[in-house]
């Protein structure tokens, strides 16, 4: 029952309220950003971080949605609802919930950042470049609705706004491997290869695990040098035709 449901959110919370937990979620367990914190029946208290897993990250999210689902639709709830819904790709219902908590919190910064991700999952770009500059009115060098709104631009062809915005967010974040990135996908989308051959391999030397700016690199049409190369960048990719569209919260 309600109750019941309820008395489970405050253990949830209390357990996870130490210090050591939340430095660890802010590592990057994409299914606990935003306060996604999920429900088992099973687990007792054990740490969601320790418990969730490939296999069974689909079911625990149905469970943490099903137990949310029978709460009131006040802001948390809404928002944790918008959030496992768009881990789950049920980006109407993600983008729903997430328009619910704005209602509820019109100032909340997390959650109407949360919308962005939805909307550009569903390829609607121009909505959530419209969101992203009303984030940016309010909260000019906010790191998340700049890239976001870079990657709405990007994905309608605006490729020359694009590379100015981040290249305004880069004097602020110049070390920053997935501005870099994009960066990069903005100029070689504009054949500025010197300029997108720059920004990727510096990406990469940041984060050697970035497999976009290794798969730009080694593309034989923009790079065939490179892509030729018996150097550090010749190991193999598989470049496998692009999924529907979603963006890496981890990243973004």
């Amino acid at each position: 029952d309600q109750h019941a449901v309820e008395e489970r959110l405050v253990a949830v919370q209390e357990c996870h309220q130490s210090h050591v937990f939340l430095e660890r979620i802010g590592l990057g367990l994409e299914v606990l950003q935003f306060q996604g914190f999920l429900l088992l029946d099973d687990l007792g208290r054990t740490t969601y971080l320790e418990a969730l897993n490939e296999s069974n990250a689909q079911p625990l999210m149905r469970d943490a949605i099903a137990a949310l689902d029978s709460l009131p639709s006040t802001y948390a709830p809404s928002l944790r609802r918008g959030w496992l819904h768009y881990l789950a790709t049920n980006h109407t219902a993600s983008v729903t919930h997430y328009r619910a908590a704005i209602a509820a919190a019109p100032q909340s910064l997390e959650a109407r950042l949360g919308l962005l991700l939805p909307l550009l999952a569903q390829s609607q770009f121009a909505e959530a470049e419209t969101e992203a500059r009303k984030i940016l009115r309010d909260h000019p060098k906010n790191y998340p609705a700049r890239i976001r709104l870079a990657v709405a631009l990007r994905s309608q062809k605006k490729f020359r706004d694009a590379e100015q915005l981040l290249a305004r967010t880069l004097e602020h974040y110049p070390g920053d491997p997935a501005l870099l990135t994009e960066l990069g996908l903005a100029q070689a989308a504009q054949k500025k290869l010197p300029e997108a051959r720059a920004a990727f391999e510096n990406a990469l030397t940041l984060d050697p695990a970035n497999d976009l700016a290794f798969a730009q690199l080694t593309d034989p049409i923009n790079f065939s040098d490179l892509a030729a190369s018996t150097g550090p960048f010749s190991r193999r990719v598989a470049i496998a035709p692009a999924p529907a569209p979603r963006v890496d919260a981890s990243a973004y």
